[in-house]
């Protein structure tokens, strides 16, 4: 869903802008699928989307950031668009992973 709608936006508005709307669309149906089928979590959930949405601020920065950094590395490289998304992906899903499993889910 992130690089779908990425790659959608890309020639349409600013890299930042559909880096940010496509990590904005993963997310929303990341909280939906995991806490139903990852982590089975069925109680408390204004409490857990609230943590959650505060775990994806952090990692939306740090996911654009990298993007941004690796894009600016990387432009003479030939796919330096893709490396930079996988990069940026790889970064946020081990943080979202980590927050999700010690914080928003536990």
């Amino acid at each position: 869903i992130d690089y779908g709608v990425y790659l959608l936006l890309l020639n349409l508005i600013s890299i930042q802008i559909s880096k940010t709307l496509g990590f904005v669309s993963g997310a929303l149906f990341n909280f939906f699928m995991n806490r139903l089928f990852t982590w089975k979590v069925k109680s408390q959930v204004s409490k857990r989307f609230i943590r959650f949405i505060v775990l994806y601020i952090f990692t939306l920065i740090a996911n654009v950031l990298s993007n941004d950094f690796s894009l600016n590395l990387l432009q003479s490289q030939m796919y330096y668009i893709q490396i930079s998304f996988l990069i940026a992906t790889s970064i946020s899903t081990i943080l979202n992973f980590l927050g999700q499993k010690f914080w928003v889910f536990r």
